[in-house]
């Protein structure tokens, strides 16, 4: 491809992200719905585009654009709280799941770096991420099985350190 094509790639995803951000900008709160940026980002296309045309390849803006600013900032929170559930875990007297952790820690920031560069149609990424989180879940219940709601606990905030563990 050579400087040619990469130039052609940026503006490409240039173009793609100027028309999420026309949606987002025209529906901030609740977005265009779930599932429905296929169907409308045509709507959304600045006059004069000529490029190749398809839905944006960032899922953050996606999920902006499908459930408005709330909905992707939940979404972001949600992210965040896994990261800290596996930084938790990271601090167990279990090697296997200090090992696992880090594991879980990895691919966690390997999948929301995915996130940046592709559209996250069908099932591969989205079963990843689930089922990450449900074993990180299921691990923080082995090591402290007595509270009911780990995840969302205030514990689930806090890292341990050498005061409060």
């Amino acid at each position: 491809y050579g400087t040619e094509g990469i130039v052609t790639a940026l503006d490409e995803r240039s173009g793609l992200i100027e028309i999420a951000m026309n949606i987002i900008t025209s529906h901030p709160i609740t977005g265009v719905g779930p599932g429905a940026y296929h169907y409308v980002f045509h709507n959304y296309i600045p006059e004069g585009m000529d490029q190749w045309i398809f839905t944006v390849h960032n899922e953050f803006l996606l999920r902006a654009a499908e459930t408005g600013i709330p909905g992707v900032v939940a979404f972001m929170a949600f992210l965040f709280i896994g990261f800290k559930v596996a930084l938790r875990l990271l601090q167990s007297d279990s090697t296997f799941i200090k090992t696992c952790a880090l594991g879980w820690f990895g691919a966690l920031s390997a999948l929301v770096w995915q996130m940046n560069w592709v559209p996250w149609n069908g099932w591969s990424y989205n079963a990843m991420l689930w089922i990450m989180l449900g074993l990180m879940d299921g691990a923080q219940r082995l090591i402290a099985p007595k509270s009911d709601n780990l995840i969302l606990s205030s514990e689930a905030w806090k890292i341990p350190t050498e005061t409060n563990s």
